[in-house]
């Protein structure tokens, strides 16, 4: 599958095959990335300090900003520590270095994210599958592998693990991790700036306590700039930053600690940005299964779509491009094999942009039932 060049022209906007086209794609759900304050600390950053500070964080690269911004982020996200890496595939396999060795046996949904695969194999432990989403298959598969002395690491995505944004039943891992002395490890990176009141992700959203719960994100998607981070107990993020991947990487870049900073700071003070994306999300979902899709309705801005059909597939991206809206169609870790439309609601998306995606997906459902060709577009 060739991957396609886009260019982005503004918010909404993405130039494809030098033609502009109304853009659904990517996770900068608050297009944070384009945020003049944000780009404005980036670029004053940069005039003063440099791009970069010269080595790892280990040796001669740890800088003011970098410790500014993991104390930004605990702050954020009320724990004691943070730990700074470069990507949220970094991180997850930084944090499983370094506590694989106090587990006996890691327990992962079906769907988790291949950055979590990759690091789990890393550990050389024990690692058993349980069904997407299911905390009862869980259940059933620790008290068949979990004896008195067993500690066992259950690993799930804030949101993700399916195409459509679901959400886990975090609060029932965690009772699970409690009645069997284990920990919860929660990938937050599509969850935080998103889910609960304030964006901390999902155990805001469900009114969790974080006692058991590991929380990974990343600053790439709703902060709208770059890089992972672990958030937790002091001891924790002291592990963390005597692993291998830790020592070994290079500093974070310096204008991006401040970009984040920033954008921290937007989020925390703008929560209303937050509410107001979820109810959009909820009412488009809601709306979208009035017209035969079924989707999972939560507040989250995922929209994907899977017909395992090419016939259907190609419908739906002729409608798309007709309309002049880029066909976000997608082949991704443990999606479909056939790939899928993945649409994302941002908070910059007008309410007639809204209508047009809308408007061709009501098309698309109406001409795969009655199998008569159109070329009506929105107006």
């Amino acid at each position: 599958m060739k991957v396609p060049i886009l260019q982005q022209i503004d918010k909404t906007y993405t130039l494809w095959n030098k033609k502009k086209f109304l853009f659904w794609g990517g996770y900068d759900y608050f297009r944070l990335s384009w945020h003049p304050e944000i780009i404005k600390a980036l670029n004053r950053s940069n005039n003063i300090f440099g791009i970069n500070s010269g080595g790892s964080r280990s040796t001669t690269g740890n800088h003011p900003l970098h410790v500014e911004l993991e104390n930004k982020l605990s702050e954020f996200f009320n724990t004691k520590s943070a730990a700074l890496l470069p990507t949220g595939y970094l991180a997850n396999i930084a944090l499983l270095q370094s506590i694989y060795t106090e587990y006996n046996i890691i327990f992962i949904d079906k769907y988790i994210h291949t950055s979590i695969i990759d690091a789990v194999k890393l550990t050389n432990k024990t690692i058993k599958k349980f069904k997407s989403l299911d905390a009862n298959d869980l259940k059933v598969k620790m008290k068949n592998y979990c004896k008195s002395d067993t500690r066992p690491l259950i690993i799930t995505e804030g949101v993700g693990l399916t195409m459509n944004g679901n959400i886990p039943p975090l609060d029932k891992y965690l009772k699970l991790a409690k009645q069997f002395n284990g920990t919860v490890i929660s990938d937050d990176a599509h969850s935080v700036g998103i889910l609960g009141k304030t964006g901390k992700g999902t155990w805001e959203h469900l009114n969790l306590s974080q006692k058991n719960l590991i929380q990974i994100g990343t600053l790439s998607k709703a902060f709208g700039v770059y890089g992972g981070f672990v958030v937790g107990k002091r001891e924790l993020i002291k592990k963390i930053k005597s692993s291998n991947v830790y020592i070994g990487s290079s500093a974070f870049p310096l204008p991006l600690c401040k970009a984040a900073i920033k954008s921290l700071e937007i989020i925390r003070n703008n929560p209303q940005i937050i509410l107001n994306l979820q109810k959009r999300s909820l009412t488009f979902k809601k709306r979208l299964n009035e017209i035969g899709f079924n989707l999972n309705i939560s507040p989250t801005p995922v929209i994907g779509l899977s017909f395992r059909d090419e016939n259907k597939n190609q419908l739906l991206k002729n409608i798309l491009i007709e309309n002049k809206i880029y066909p976000s169609f997608i082949k991704y870790f443990n999606g479909p094999k056939n790939g899928y439309f993945r649409f994302a609601l941002s908070s910059e998306h007008s309410d007639e942009q809204i209508e047009k995606l809308y408007f061709c997906l009501k098309k698309f459902k109406r001409l795969k039932k009655n199998k008569k060709a159109s070329t009506e577009t929105f107006h």
